[in-house]
């Protein structure tokens, strides 16, 4: 009894699934880019895959950075306790609505 179809009994490579992208460059930009890769001796596909294989290797990690405002601009955080303080020194504490 074969439990394979294949005469040597090993199983058959999965075949891999790959996805086209496709990109819209200038004359002048396809004519660098062809410039460069010729004086380093690699194919356009290769400087390609290479420029964006830490990307799609998973190596590349998306740090979400809170905007620093320049240093005399005010958060609208701090513009709010800032006119809250102020209220409650004064005393005129003005009523909110919800």
């Amino acid at each position: 009894m074969l439990l394979f179809n294949n005469p040597k009994g090993y199983r058959k490579k999965k075949q891999k699934r790959y996805k086209k992208i496709v990109l819209k460059l200038s004359v002048q930009q396809m004519s660098s880019l062809e410039s460069y890769c010729e004086s380093n001796n690699i194919s356009v596909n290769k400087f390609i895959k290479k420029s964006i294989s830490h990307v799609t290797n998973g190596q590349y990690h998306l740090k979400l950075q809170k905007e620093v405002p320049h240093k005399r601009q005010m958060d609208l955080e701090d513009l709010i306790k800032q006119l809250d303080n102020d209220g409650e020194e004064d005393g005129n504490k003005t009523n909110t609505i919800m």
